[in-house]
């Protein structure tokens, strides 16, 4: 099958003109009752721009990959629409495909990863923007791109609500990470778990913090927590708890009175606690090799194995070998969360790939350090604390970051891997980065004024003193 059709370069530009001039109208009306929607349609076009330089850089760079076989099956899914109807909605609805792999033929033609449920998912999920694309790589990545904004941006709206007043500055962190908007945007698993795991946060949000369109958040919570179920558990082993301590830090934040703090704090964490445990009980059959302890244990010294081997090397890299015990994976957490978060850095880069990703993670690294330094290890923690949106959105970087770090030994995967990590960690650190910055100010303010008082109380005294001594003489 061919990679790419005329169509694809005729019509591309159409597409994104079309899809930016809907989405610059819905930001201008927008604007009137929330500010921040200027944003709204630069952040969709840099999401089609990031799936297209996608598509361009796996066909014409690497001569293809992983997107491109999904795209590829596809289509098939999409012929088999038309082909074999009830086969088609049975595989949209859960069938297993390799049991329903005899329904493919020529005229289809015979899809990739049957054998891979996980994976099956995005082409269940890719076949309907096949109809929009027509078929057509760049054309449906398009479509995807703008589709899944809608989690992205649903992400970025939370943010909003707690510091609308740095909406630039989230909105870099959320609409325009490089990484993010090129691994976040193509026909791959990360485009999808991404937009989800915004989303679940989105109606997280709504549902019990703010309490209002309960109904329908529930509902896409549901929704986007069966994506991520069926494509990368992990993500929801990070996010749900994560999200549960928001929630109560939350809660207890809200309350007035310091004493009453003290006392219902462990309640609230414990009823949490509780909580999680029921819910992950509920699930346990969804999360697979995910289910226990021991299993992920398990899962994650094999699969570090694996990916150390000899057809791995050349972008590889090792954080030391470790046992499937607790405390031999606790013993990696410092090493593992640094790799999951800001390797490869400048001086692990072997080719242009890696250049910028070191960048972009020099950037990150840049950040902490500088807030940490210039606020101190104490205040940057009561800033985490301070802000349950903000101890969340690091938690969970933190969580995913370390998981990632674990279990992946090559810089071409990690890069890929991380990216629903990385727009709440960045928008976690500037948000800090803006309070330390105010505090900074304040003091500074602080300091001139209290100069300015001595100074005057000296001026007035000496003034005091020569008139006593005028009165005298």
């Amino acid at each position: 099958m061919k990679l790419l059709e005329i169509w694809d370069f005729v019509l591309s530009p159409i597409y994104i003109f079309i899809i930016y001039q809907i989405a610059k109208a819905r930001g201008i009306r927008k604007q009137k009752t929330e500010p921040y929607y200027k944003y709204f349609a630069p952040g969709i076009l840099a999401k089609m721009l990031g799936g297209v330089c996608l598509c361009l850089i796996y066909t014409l760079y690497y001569g293809g990959g992983d997107t491109n076989a999904y795209h590829d099956a596809s289509v098939c899914m999409n012929k088999l629409f038309f082909r074999n109807n009830a086969c088609f909605w049975r595989l949209t609805f859960g069938a297993l495909p390799y049991l329903e792999y005899s329904n493919f033929d020529a005229s289809t033609g015979f899809p990739d990863y049957w054998r891979d449920v996980q994976s099956w998912q995005v082409i269940r999920w890719t076949c309907f923007f096949e109809f929009l694309g027509f078929r057509c790589y760049i054309l449906t990545t398009i479509v995807l791109a703008a589709f899944t904004y809608f989690g992205i941006w649903r992400l970025y709206k939370v943010f909003m609500y707690y510091f609308p007043e740095l909406d630039r500055q989230i909105a870099i962190a959320i609409l325009f990470v490089p990484s993010v908007l090129f691994w976040g945007s193509g026909i791959l698993k990360d485009t999808y778990t991404l937009s989800a795991a915004g989303l679940l946060t989105y109606c997280f949000h709504q549902v019990f913090i703010l309490k209002k369109n309960r109904a329908r958040g529930i509902f896409m919570a549901i929704l986007a927590s069966s994506l991520i179920l069926k494509i990368k558990p992990y993500i929801f082993l990070g996010l749900v708890p994560g999200a549960l301590l928001w929630i109560s830090s939350q809660r207890i934040k809200d309350i007035k009175s310091p004493m009453v703090k003290i006392l219902i704090a462990p309640v609230i964490f414990g009823f949490s606690i509780v909580l999680a445990s029921v819910g992950f009980g509920q699930i346990k059959g969804d999360l697979g090799q995910y289910s226990s302890v021991d299993n992920i244990l398990q899962k994650a010294t094999a699969t570090q194995k694996d990916l150390k081997q000899d057809y791995n090397k050349g972008n590889s890299f090792d954080i030391g070998e470790f046992d499937a015990s607790i405390s031999g994976i606790i013993k990696k957490l410092p090493v593992a969360i640094f790799a999951g978060l800001y390797r490869p850095t400048l001086l692990d880069v072997r080719n242009i790939v890696m250049l910028l990703a070191a960048l972009e993670n020099s950037v990150m690294l840049f950040i902490l350090i500088r807030t940490v330094y210039r606020s101190g290890i104490r205040h940057f923690y009561s800033m985490v604390a301070g802000e349950p949106i903000v101890f969340f959105s690091l938690i969970f970087s933190a969580f995913f970051a370390f998981s990632v770090g674990l279990t992946t030994s090559n810089f071409g995967s990690l890069v890929r891997y991380k990216i629903p990590a990385v727009p709440f960690y960045f928008a976690a650190m500037l948000i800090i980065q803006d309070k330390e910055k105010k505090t900074e100010n304040k003091f500074k303010t602080s300091t001139r004024k209290g100069n300015f008082e001595r100074d005057r109380e000296k001026k007035l005294a000496e003034s005091l003193k020569k008139f006593n001594t005028n009165e005298v003489s």
